[in-house]
């Protein structure tokens, strides 16, 4: 009988603790989803924008111009916003011009998503602007029961010209 009891508790300590780690792991995938797919967005964004605005906000700001309608003639603003405090974490949210705020990632670590590269220099030409820009976007996501996931990319905006107007990018030579 008390062998049995043992048998039983030791399976149930195992099944316990493979229940414990298999939920960590869902967890943990869950949120590397998201995070993966609001980075991908961001990055595709930042690339295909026709504009780029200097981070603001501490770097939780980013507003660039974008082509969103393929029937439109004028790109559209996007704004992704990610010093939205919820509790101890917080959210990013993207607007697509004049429409509402929509939550694209949540449980942030930090505010502090997007920041500015330095600005390289023509190796030929040491006092002539750099041709671009890149953006550093980093996401710092608070898993429950686990480390921090971490994603960061650094993008670069195609076919942008410096302008000598403080950081902002025209990538479509206005």
């Amino acid at each position: 009988m008390v062998l049995s009891l043992g048998l039983l508790g030791a399976t149930m300590l195992v099944l316990t603790t493979s229940l414990d780690q298999e939920n960590r792991t869902s967890n943990r995938v869950t949120a590397n989803d998201s995070v993966t797919v609001a980075l991908e967005r961001i990055t595709r964004e930042i690339r295909q924008a026709t504009y780029v605005a200097a981070p603001t906000g501490g770097g939780s700001t980013l507003v660039l111009h974008e082509y969103v309608n393929s029937t439109s003639s004028t790109p559209d603003t996007i704004a992704w916003n990610c010093g939205n405090p919820s509790g101890a974490q917080y959210y990013c949210t993207r607007t697509d011009g004049a429409g509402a705020p929509v939550t694209e990632v949540t449980n942030l670590t930090t505010s502090n998503v997007f920041s500015q590269g330095s600005l390289p220099v023509d190796s030929s030409n040491s006092s002539t602007a750099a041709i671009y820009a890149p953006i550093t976007v980093t996401l710092s996501q608070a898993i429950p029961s686990s480390t921090n996931l971490l994603l960061s990319e650094v993008v670069i905006p195609r076919n942008c010209q410096y302008k000598n107007d403080g950081y902002n990018q025209s990538c479509d030579g206005s």
